[in-house]
């Protein structure tokens, strides 16, 4: 009898482990998951930050051509840029 009840008592603590790891790795599986959909926003983020920059610059340097353009339309070719 002694032995039937150690028994049950080693069956309820590998159920008590085995219920332990299954929510552990739910849990882990959904860090994960939300880890992954952090890191492809984050590389959306980036990607369109890359375009506004590489759109800015070139913005900047199209008006500083066309300045520069301007200026040596001006009669006698005078340039608006010291120097």
């Amino acid at each position: 009898m002694h032995h039937d009840v150690d028994q049950r008592r080693r069956g309820a603590r590998v159920g008590l482990v085995i219920s332990w790891r299954r929510a552990l790795t739910e849990q882990l599986l959904a860090q994960l998951g939300a880890l992954a959909a952090i890191s492809l926003r984050l590389g959306e983020e980036v990607d369109e930050l890359l375009v506004a920059v590489a759109l800015g610059v070139g913005a900047v340097l199209l008006h500083a051509q066309r300045v520069a353009q301007a200026g040596l339309d001006e009669p006698g070719g005078a340039s608006p840029f010291p120097g």
